[in-house]
């Protein structure tokens, strides 16, 4: 048994950064949940944006609802400060256009438009306000020059026209912008009529002297502004259907004002004609009126339609998004169970093949088990993709295994029957040659060839120990028979007779104990086997000390001590685990094939074998073998032990005659194997031949 102990080959881990940390050291689930979690973040972020961009407009929407309840309001507003303005200018102003006027200055108000419109269309309405209110006041007063009354209209319109502006310009919308291009277009033409209507009274001015203007030149600028006022309507047209009636009325006044120009420029009929200018005039004020007051109502409406329709659309996005988002959780949540049940499975069955099933059908082969009696259960996944896959191939592999288990088996058991057989042959021709030597030493009568005759012995058991050594490895426990139970202080000189320089060995006082036949003879084996170890590895010249103790337990403690070069804690360690642990044949035993017979002895008979320090020294500590045998293998005292004298047992006295308690006694020759083995050594002593 040698001290240095075999370095056990075998699976280690990778110890990469990646093994233990970063992503690829992830648990499985982990990755899959990243690798769900992203993606349904990434649809979850790009919804949200979504839903949040549809409740957004839905909102801008539903302010310009509110601030367009306000268009009505401001475009009546302008018509009746027109009207007013018009009457005024041609001095036919009624109490009820004035009262209409400040009619529509209280609901402007009444509107709260500084709590509904920004801060700049507020105060835009807040002027048109002012202007509309010193425009009434000066109705009340009375007639005014016209280009006073012309600069107060146009600062009001100005005014309005800013506030419609900053109320429609947030919308975006086509279908909405129609109806905001129409009611601009309209609005646009109907200020083209107060022109108009400017005109008419300055002409009229002319024809009753009270102004020297020429009456071509105003017929010149009316013309115009019939004709700006012509291509505005072509522009609004285009936004009504085909032979709209609104636009029909609208475009007949401009057609007859223009029908009635060339009859302006002549005094002769001028005055006629400017009559039916301003008749045709007032018709369609109240034309654009009504027009504007539409478009300004169609205008409300789609705005309001287009808020709720975006506010439904941004709830029905949202339910959308979060149907898909459930949905695509909910397949999700499926497929990753649909891989990772599998993979749990084909883990769960791949560490019982690795680590319960495999070895333990291949423990089973080594007892001998018929390899067409082993089944297994494949993998519990049924699938034929990809994971199914790996788990047939684990199942392949598993069986695999057990054939070339199967097979290894067979050819150790083939080997083992090999070694069987040669250690049997060479045992029985140890055999002879033992009888052979036992034969010439009775006869020999010279001390000096009877020495050599000894050693020839001594050699002899040497290596008919060896060929037990191949029985043992082999596996075969019937290497001698039945042997006779036998004294503790015999197998003890048995096992010295079995050495090289046995005359090291120093045996203290045995107590008078006898083991069982097969303990005995095993217990031989194991007792030669440490002293051949300790003597070994420990100097020449030093001396192998054996004591032997009671234990409270029943049992016996036997204790061989050396002062060799001693071993290091760990190696103790570790050959203290390979003897306490079940022997196996690996192609480490060939080197330590006395490990491997000491282990295996211990265990058939209940042996412990513990090693230690001798000493407590860094260096040349030295070892000591514990070998404690239980009270199992031990009889009574002589039991079975017979003399060769009259058949019966010895007494302890005889034994006491060569060891007393707490000396040591040296073997003073060598003990033939022969003679022991055969009972013809008994307490110490050879019987006479």
């Amino acid at each position: 048994m040698s001290r240095t102990p075999a370095a056990v080959g075998g699976f280690r881990r990778p110890r990469g950064i990646w093994s233990a940390r970063g992503v690829a050291g992830w648990p499985l689930r982990w990755k899959m949940a990243v690798v769900l979690t992203v993606p349904l973040t990434v649809a979850a972020g790009l919804g949200f944006l979504r839903v949040q961009q549809s409740l957004t407009a839905a909102a801008d929407f539903t302010t310009v609802s509110e601030r367009a309840q306000i268009l009505p309001l401001l475009v009546e507003l302008d018509g009746h400060a027109a009207v007013v303005m018009g009457t005024l200018a041609l001095r036919t102003i009624s109490t009820s256009m004035s009262d209409n006027l400040d009619a529509s200055i209280v609901d402007v108000e009444n509107a709260n438009t500084a709590n509904t419109l920004d801060e700049g269309a507020a105060s835009d309405v807040a002027t048109a306000l002012s202007g509309a209110r010193a425009l009434s006041a000066q109705a009340k007063r009375g007639p005014t020059s016209t280009e006073a009354l012309t600069a107060q209209l146009a600062s009001i319109r100005s005014a309005l026209s800013s506030a419609v502006g900053a109320i429609t310009a947030p919308i975006a919308d086509p279908e909405v912008v129609v109806e905001t291009v129409r009611l601009e277009g309209l609005w646009a033409a109907q200020k083209l009529v107060s022109a108009q209507g400017l005109s008419v009274v300055a002409s009229t001015a002319i024809l009753t002297g009270e102004s020297g203007a020429n009456l071509e030149a105003e017929s010149v600028n009316l013309l115009a502004n019939l004709r700006t006022e012509s291509a505005l309507l072509d522009q609004v047209e285009q936004r009504y259907p085909p032979g709209d009636p609104t636009m029909t009325t609208l475009r007949n006044g401009v057609n007859d004002r223009t029908a009635l120009l060339p009859e302006v420029a002549h005094r002769e009929s001028a005055d006629r004609a400017l009559t039916d200018l301003k008749n045709s005039l007032i018709a369609s004020v109240d034309d654009y009126s009504n027009a504007i007051a539409t478009a300004s109502a169609d205008l409300k409406d789609a705005v309001v339609a287009k808020s709720a329709a975006l506010r439904t659309q941004a709830w029905r996005d949202t339910g959308v998004v979060t149907a898909l988002l459930l949905a695509a959780i909910l397949l999700a949540v499926v497929v990753a169970r649909s891989l990772l049940q599998p993979l749990r499975r084909l883990r769960r069955g791949a560490l019982r093949v690795a680590h319960a099933d495999l070895p333990d059908a291949v423990g089973r082969l080594k007892s001998g088990a018929d390899a067409s009696t082993l089944e297994f259960d494949p993998i519990d996944v049924h699938t034929h993709e990809e994971i199914g896959q790996l788990a047939r191939a684990i199942d392949d592999i598993h069986s695999q295994a057990l054939l070339l288990a199967s097979e290894q088996a067979q050819l150790r058991l083939q080997m083992n029957n090999v070694f069987e057989t040669l250690a049997r042959r060479s045992r029985s021709l140890i055999d002879l040659q033992l009888e052979m030597i036992e034969q010439l030493e009775f006869e020999e009568r010279d001390p000096k060839r009877l020495d050599n005759l000894f050693r020839l012995d001594h050699l002899a058991t040497r290596m008919r120990r060896n060929g037990d050594n191949l029985l043992i490895l082999a596996g075969n426990d019937n290497r001698r028979g039945r042997p006779a139970p036998i004294l503790l202080g015999d197998a003890m000189r048995a096992a010295i007779s079995e050495v090289e320089d046995y005359q090291r060995v120093r045996v203290c006082a045995m107590p008078p104990v006898t083991l069982t036949g097969a303990a005995g003879r095993d217990l031989v084996h194991v007792l030669a086997e440490l002293l051949d170890n300790s003597l070994h590895f420990s100097p020449p010249d030093s001396a192998v000390t054996t004591t032997c103790a009671r234990t409270i337990d029943g049992g016996v403690v036997i204790e061989i001590a050396d002062r060799g070069i001693g071993m290091a804690p760990s190696d103790l360690h570790e050959l203290n685990d390979r003897v306490a642990s079940t022997p196996e044949v690996t192609p480490d035993t060939a080197r330590h094939m006395g490990l491997f017979v000491v282990s295996e002895l211990s265990k058939r008979h209940n042996i412990t074998i513990t090693l230690r320090p001798t000493l407590d020294l860094p260096r040349n500590a030295g070892v000591t073998v514990s070998v404690h045998i239980s009270g199992d293998v031990l009889t009574s005292e002589h039991e079975g032990v017979r003399s060769s004298s009259g058949g019966r047992p010895q007494t302890a006295g005889h034994y006491a005659a060569l060891t007393t308690p707490g000396s040591i006694a040296p073997i003073p020759t060598i003990l033939p194997w022969s003679l022991v083995n055969r009972g013809l050594l008994v307490n110490g002593g050879a019987t006479s031949g």
